[in-house]
């Protein structure tokens, strides 16, 4: 008798262990935490480089092109060289100045989302007033490939990847399961590491990773109701750009000069 009872009260407890085991495995993924990751780009192009801070989850992205020193310019370099002494220790204070007025500026994050395939930029027009610009995105077609290299101590994997007659070799971290990438870059079934574009020569790199990340970046969306195209803003940026490039050209004094980049 006490045996029966034994053997049916196990049999009972074995049968609700099964009906909970999917319960228990549900609720167990469930609270996992979504881990957030930060990382630094630097976007490499012959002897022109960017800085590109990167956070992300599992399906969205925010990134931000970190504003540079003016000396590293091209109209920096080509007048320095031409300055004499005391024209030079002038044109450094200005220098300070822009520097310091575009380190003032708000950061230009661009957000974006797997679920979508544009991203919405803050960004600011020529009176410094903040605008939405909308980019619709075009994507790399990756391949996957078995060829793996540990980079920087991140097992990563090799792809392949072709757009618009260019062909990428790229190298992403398995063991950081996202898609997402800055740029146009997103796509592949990890971290990207490291990305060379075979025709241009330029490359992307990831120099710092934080995962997960010890702080995720403060800021929001802009509107895209009111957002303009990438196409209009850049026709828009490219006349004012080679207006401001003919006004430095064409100034004949250092007081001009500076008066122009002060602009």
């Amino acid at each position: 008798m006490y045996m029966h009872i034994g053997k049916h009260f196990f049999t009972v407890i074995r049968s609700l262990l099964l009906l909970m085991l999917p319960l228990l495995s549900f609720q167990f993924v469930a609270t996992q935490p979504t881990k957030n990751g930060y990382a630094v780009y630097q976007f490499l192009n012959g002897n022109n480089y960017e800085t590109i801070d990167f956070w992300f989850s599992a399906d969205t992205y925010i990134y931000n092109v970190r504003r540079k020193d003016f000396r590293a310019s091209n109209d920096y370099k080509s007048r320095i060289i031409t300055l004499s002494k005391q024209d030079s220790l002038n044109f450094e204070k200005v220098i300070d100045t822009i520097n310091k007025k575009n380190q003032a500026l708000p950061p230009r994050y661009i957000y974006g989302n797997l679920r979508t395939n544009f991203t919405l930029q803050n960004e600011l027009d020529a009176d410094l007033h903040p605008v939405c610009v909308i980019d619709t995105l075009h994507f790399i077609s990756w391949e996957v490939l078995s060829d793996t290299l540990t980079i920087n101590g991140l097992l990563c994997q090799k792809a392949k990847g072709t757009f618009a007659g260019m062909q990428y070799d790229a190298w992403f971290a398995p063991s950081i399961p996202v898609s997402v990438a800055p740029l146009q870059l997103r796509g592949l079934p990890g971290l990207l590491v490291k990305l060379n574009n075979l025709n241009t020569h330029t490359q992307v790199i990831m120099t710092y990773l934080e995962w997960p990340a010890k702080q995720w970046v403060k800021a929001t969306p802009c509107n895209a109701a009111s957002a303009i195209g990438r196409t209009a803003f850049n026709e828009q940026a490219r006349i004012l750009e080679a207006k401001h490039r003919k006004n430095i050209s064409s100034s004949k004094t250092m007081i001009e000069l500076l008066n122009v980049i002060e602009q």
